[in-house]
């Protein structure tokens, strides 16, 4: 937690097996390990290869992947598509707990 502290971030945690008051970081993280980790045999994954996967995907999730949720955009793409064009209002994604919680179960 230092390492945190002296960075200037707050770091936050959601209590103990309440994966949907962070719904969307699960989500990621979920895709994210079906997407790669899973992928690779785990003798074959060092700290620097985790640190490379773990960048190309953060890179991949913002630019390239497109999202049911944002029409068919990658974040960055339906971020900039409503930042050129401010008479359009962009859709609020609300969460939906019936599917929410069939996901989790």
């Amino acid at each position: 937690m230092t390492a945190v502290k002296d960075k200037g971030m707050i770091a936050s945690f959601s209590k103990k097996g309440t994966p949907s008051n962070n719904a969307c970081i699960e989500a990621f993280w979920s895709n994210f390990k079906r997407e790669t980790i899973n992928l690779i045999r785990k003798k074959d994954l060092s700290f620097d290869k985790v640190k490379e996967i773990i960048t190309s995907y953060i890179h991949f999730y913002n630019y390239e992947r497109e999202m049911q949720v944002l029409d068919g955009m990658a974040p960055l793409e339906y971020k900039n598509y409503y930042q050129k064009n401010p008479d359009l209002k962009p859709f609020i994604i609300k969460p939906q707990r019936k599917k929410m919680r069939r996901y989790y179960q």
